[in-house]
Parts: C-alpha cells; sequence; structure tokens
C-alpha cells in the first residue's frame, strides 16, 4: 500500500498529511514539488483519497472511494498530466465549466489534479489563478511540480506546499534485496522508479519486456538497426499508451547504464556488469540527453514513435562510435 511506502520513505510528508487530514485544517489548494524521480503523482492520488476516504481520516486505500480514485475513475475528479499534454488556457475553462456543475457524488467534494504545472504555458497559470482566488467551498486543488519557481508565485501563495525529498536509493535497493528481490531488479528499479512498490514494477510485464528490449539494445550494439527492427516487430503492439510505457523503462534502464559505465560502476548484477566491462569508459552524457529528449518525444502524442526510434538509434550510434 502507498500509504506504508510514504511513511517508510517521506515520513515528514507522511507526518504533515496526516496532521492535515486528522485536523482538517487545509486549504483548497495543495503543491507536491520534488525533483524527478518523486513519487509527487502517487501523493497527488493519495491526498485526493485522504479527502474522499469513508473509513478514515488518512486514505484506508481499500474502500470504494480510495480504489476509485486511484484508478482515476470518480466521477469528481479530474486528472490533467501536464508532461503529456501542455495546459492551456482552454483547458482551464473545461475545468473551470465542469467544476461549476453539481458534484455527481455523495461526498459532495470535486477535486482536479493538475500534474507537471510547471510545464504550463503563461496563459493557462493565469487563468488557473483567478480560478484559485474564488474558490468554492468544495472545490480542491492539487498540483505538482519539479520547479517551483516556473509556477507563479500568486499561485504558490494559495497552496499547502508538500517538499518531497530525494529518494535514498541505496536503502530502498538494500531493502528490495532483503526482501528477496534479486540484485538487478532491485538495483534497476531503485534507480529508475524510486519510491514506487518494486513488487508491482516487476510484475509489470511492461518493465519485464522494457528489460529484455534493454538487454538486446547493448548487447547488440553494433546493430542498432536489427535492434530497432526486432523491436518495431516483437514489441510493438495496437495499444500505444503500453508501446510508450515499455519504451519509457527500456530508455531508463539504458541511460542509467551509460551513467554507469562513465562513473565505472563495480558491481554484481549479472549480465548488466559483464556489459559494463566491455563499454569504454568515457563520457556518454550527449548519448543521455539524446536518450532523454527520445523519451520526452514519446510522451507527446503528436510524434512518430518509430521515427523518434530511428532517429535516437542512429544518433546514438554515432555519439558512441566518436
Amino acid at each position: 500500500m502507498y500509504k506504508q511506502i510514504l511513511k517508510n520513505t517521506q515520513p515528514i510528508v507522511y507526518r504533515i498529511l496526516n496532521n492535515l487530514m486528522t485536523s482538517k485544517n487545509f486549504g483548497h489548494a495543495f503543491l507536491i514539488v520534488g525533483q524527478n524521480g518523486t513519487p509527487k503523482t502517487e501523493t497527488a492520488f493519495f491526498i485526493a483519497q485522504s479527502i474522499l476516504c469513508n473509513t478514515s481520516e488518512l486514505a484506508c486505500e481499500a474502500c470504494n472511494n480510495c480504489i476509485r480514485v486511484k484508478e482515476n475513475n470518480y466521477a469528481d475528479l479530474m486528472y490533467f498530466d501536464g508532461l503529456k499534454n501542455t495546459l492551456k488556457k482552454e483547458d482551464v475553462i473545461d475545468i473551470k465549466s465542469k467544476f461549476s456543475l453539481t458534484p455527481l457524488e455523495e461526498n459532495g467534494k470535486k477535486i482536479y489534479i493538475i500534474d507537471n504545472i510547471d510545464k504550463s504555458s503563461i496563459s493557462a497559470l493565469n487563468s488557473l489563478l483567478k480560478f484559485l482566488e474564488e474558490p468554492s467551498e468544495d472545490t480542491i486543488a492539487i498540483f505538482t511540480c519539479e520547479s517551483i519557481e516556473k509556477v507563479l508565485s500568486t499561485i504558490v501563495s494559495r497552496c499547502q506546499i508538500i517538499y518531497l525529498k530525494n529518494p535514498d536509493v541505496n536503502l530502498y535497493m538494500n531493502n528490495a534485496i532483503d526482501k528477496g528481490i534479486n540484485n538487478l531488479d532491485a538495483y534497476l528499479i531503485s534507480n529508475i522508479k524510486p519510491n514506487y512498490d518494486i513488487n508491482d514494477v516487476i510484475e509489470d510485464e511492461d518493465y519485464q519486456i522494457a528489460l529484455v528490449s534493454a538487454k538486446k539494445f547493448l548487447m547488440g550494439f553494433n546493430d542498432l538497426y536489427g535492434v530497432l527492427y526486432y523491436i518495431q516487430k516483437e514489441i510493438f503492439t495496437k495499444d500505444s499508451v503500453k508501446n510508450i510505457k515499455i519504451l519509457t523503462y527500456m530508455l531508463d534502464i539504458i541511460s542509467l547504464f551509460f551513467i554507469d559505465t562513465y562513473k565505472g560502476v563495480s558491481i554484481n548484477l549479472d549480465w548488466y556488469s559483464e556489459l559494463l566491462n566491455t563499454y569504454v569508459k568515457k563520457d556518454y552524457t550527449n548519448v543521455i540527453l539524446l536518450l532523454i529528449e527520445a523519451k520526452d518525444k514519446l510522451n507527446i502524442n503528436n510524434f512518430n514513435v518509430s521515427l523518434v526510434l530511428e532517429q535516437m538509434f542512429y544518433k546514438v550510434i554515432e555519439e558512441v562510435n566518436k
């Protein structure tokens, strides 16, 4: 359950939320701030669960409301991912319009979550500010961001700010190993998905497919076009969301590998460690930037996935062979 993960990895945040929910002393807006890798989205949904929970002050995560919120299936909850689609003024107008209607749920509270609000357009933020300035009694906003400096100060001043600390990757990894997770999975997931439930990631078919694909990429580096063909033929499905999830995992694993190569990391991680020894130790910053750029493009709907991968593979080959 996420509540236990939050308690173990973000104890200060856990106590703050527990106090706020118990006392009911919270305002109409939250802003969750944390670097990449911190559980901003999970914390946003946990706050929504806690506000709407049927059985306890802090989300039980088991009642009907908690489950529906987690599945984004609660009628009076709206979720907008600003990383996939830049929040525009029209989107804020849509939120305002829907939240002007009578609540559909018995609870009567309406919640909207805007993930990655720091990616929003200025016009959207200005429009959102006007909405925040005159909040209805039962409407609650939950925002997340990496860079609080990119959010209007007038919006920030109206929010209860929750700062997430950077994850302790080594502690997370060692705890996973102690629970019987193999070293490679514990290491990879701790670095690319810190603060997630490792068992959930391991059991995710998309992660397992991505791990095989990353291995093929790194082992077949002299034939990356063959690897590209494999990915297009064996991995791509009709489900574009699934494709992007697999490729995001894969690019994260490959990025970590090149970071570890440059650092000269020496660890016993089966094939991963063996491959580290076959690559030249040098600065792979440009390669990593290409991988990050490809990942960002994959999460924007109007980019062709095959074309993004083909261009990335070509550029990566050039950089590594310099």
